[in-house]
């Protein structure tokens, strides 16, 4: 499966973990102790805006609010999951370099970024809302490699990952990635 196709499966899948969200869950705690299911939604809404900015070659604020939804937590989400597929649709922009904190990157750097981002807030919210998330394995395969070749093994209190942890014997792909970017499973 092509990059463009992985990255519009996986942030489907995510659109679909979003749309399952009941409304008594929304205060749920998530795997990212800081934020509630809600809180949670919020920054990959804001996530998605800041990364259609990104591939259309814009500057990015990743610390900025969402940009309004009200109280539609999930429409929010799905239209920042369109504009998104919208922007890496553009002729060119598999070819373009484009920018990460501060560092010119090349575009499939940034969409494997974006595959992670997906993929691990997506079992961040499956687990806070008793769903089970149905990822690519190709996805979560490239990701995996992703991880284990950029994120370092020592990890200071203010990197963004924590150490990895050890997931147990049966875990399935998913969780194991989510421990490689230690979250327990």
């Amino acid at each position: 499966m092509d990059e463009i196709t992985l990255h519009e499966h996986a942030l489907a899948e995510s659109v679909r973990l979003v749309d399952e969200i009941q409304p008594d869950q929304e205060e749920h705690t998530t795997p990212c102790t800081e934020w509630d299911v809600r809180a949670l939604v919020r920054h990959m809404t804001m996530a998605n805006q800041q990364f259609a900015r990104q591939a259309a070659g814009e500057a990015t604020d990743f610390t900025a609010t969402p940009a309004e939804f009200g109280t539609d937590l999930a429409g929010g989400f799905r239209r920042s999951a369109e504009s998104l597929s919208a922007a890496w649709r553009e002729p060119g922009r598999l070819t373009a370099e484009l920018t990460i904190m501060g560092q010119p990157a090349p575009a499939g750097t940034i969409l494997t970024w974006q595959l992670a981002e997906f993929l691990l807030h997506g079992w961040d919210l499956a687990r806070a809302t008793g769903q089970q998330p149905r990822y690519e394995p190709e996805a979560i395969a490239a990701v995996s490699a992703f991880v284990q070749a950029n994120l370092p093994a020592e990890r200071p209190p203010e990197f963004p990952f924590a150490p990895a942890t050890q997931p147990p014997a049966d875990a399935s792909a998913l969780d194991r990635l989510a421990a490689l970017t230690g979250r327990e499973v």
